[in-house]
């Protein structure tokens, strides 16, 4: 029973820990279903026969995939939610779910899609952009999903180096910064380079499994330090698949 109870808790403690906190709404069942199925088993151990072990241990593993089956059911619904609120224009920032569901952020008004096919070596690739303009502040979300025999045999940091190093050399850019940065469990970087003569581009990358995401700020040079700079960056997330 304790090693049942140990490897349990391994498992369901990484869940938490690593997944859990990308769904933001079901927080709360994730605490309650690693710590019901513990307590509640351990009280019953202590005070009944042990031929009665089984009958509750099946009794508070349904309850657990009660609890999974109802966080689920309430993030589609918030997610759903957010989806088909109306964006209404105005001066203040809107959270922006994407199309796809995939990923969320806040932009200072609706922003606009364009999809644009990348022929590779290894095939086409879909990019796709979401992008807005505020004053002479450009900001974009740019994503693109990238065939698996690209990425395999690199690592998460080759990969990112070597998206950074895209970037940079199709503007001719210089790099002034650089911070390696995570989104929730996701891998990336955050750097800020400077094009001639005064435009400056600060990005974040992220890796998704295949999908990596880039989201850009590009501004003059004067205007590098505004809280809206970190406002944008802060609220990007990653929903699940």
């Amino acid at each position: 029973m304790t090693i049942y109870y140990g490897i349990y808790s391994f498992f369901v403690a990484i869940w938490v820990l690593k997944d859990a906190p990308q769904y933001k709404v079901s927080k709360w069942w994730a605490l309650g279903a690693f710590i019901l199925p513990l307590l509640v088993p351990y009280y019953i151990i202590k005070t009944r026969p042990s031929k009665s072990y089984w009958k509750y241990i099946g009794c508070w593993l349904l309850g657990f995939f009660v609890f999974h089956a109802l966080g689920t059911a309430m993030h589609e619904i918030e997610t759903r939610k957010a989806t088909e609120r109306p964006f209404i224009q105005s001066s203040g920032w809107k959270r922006f779910v994407s199309e796809d569901k995939l990923f969320a952020i806040r932009f200072p008004m609706r922003p606009s899609r364009e999809s644009d096919i990348l022929n590779t070596a290894n095939g086409k690739v879909e990019l796709i952009q979401y992008r807005a303009k505020k004053g002479d502040i450009f900001y974009a979300v740019i994503y693109a999903d990238y065939p698996l025999r690209v990425l395999s045999g690199m690592t998460s940091e080759q990969l990112l180096d070597n998206s950074r190093n895209g970037i940079v050399e199709n503007v001719q850019g210089r790099i002034l910064s650089e911070i390696v940065i995570s989104k929730g469990s996701y891998p990336g970087r955050e750097f800020t380079m400077k094009v001639e003569p005064n435009t400056i581009v600060t990005s974040q990358i992220v890796r998704k499994d295949n999908r990596m995401y880039q989201i850009m700020i590009v501004t003059s040079g004067e205007k590098l330090f505004t809280s809206e700079r970190r406002q944008f960056f802060d609220s990007f997330e990653i929903l699940r698949w």
